[in-house]
């Protein structure tokens, strides 16, 4: 989050970051386990100036994710709502990072094979 900040002010300027945050939108063991098509986007506000140390930087970010994950489950349309945006309107970010830690092994009884993680937009295609 603290690189793609940089990136974004080193791009467009401004002190003042936001940044879209893909998130689960599992809080919960039972949500976790159970397999449906729930994330969100939740905006990641950053404020950076040319003091700031990276290790400064990253406190910021790790304290702004941890507030910011307790309203993981708000609709990204109800806060678009509270913002009063247009339909067409941009997003209140314009860099969105999808941030995917697999610290944990997957297993399936199904399959011996190993599981291959692809991010998202560089999936295989076929000839």
């Amino acid at each position: 989050m603290a690189a793609a900040a940089l990136f974004q002010r080193s791009e467009l300027g401004g002190d003042d970051i936001v940044i879209g945050l893909v998130v689960s939108a599992r809080v919960g063991p039972a949500d976790r386990r159970t397999p449906s098509m729930l994330s969100n986007v939740v905006p990641l506000r950053l404020r950076l100036h040319d003091a700031m140390s990276v290790d400064d930087l990253l406190i910021q970010a790790a304290g702004a994710i941890r507030e910011l994950m307790k309203h993981q489950r708000y609709p990204s349309q109800a806060l678009r709502r509270d913002l009063q945006l247009l339909p067409m309107a941009p997003d209140v970010y314009s860099v969105t990072v999808n941030f995917m830690p697999f610290d944990r092994g997957l297993r399936s009884q199904a399959t011996s094979r190993a599981p291959t993680i692809f991010p998202m937009g560089r999936l295989p295609t076929s000839s």
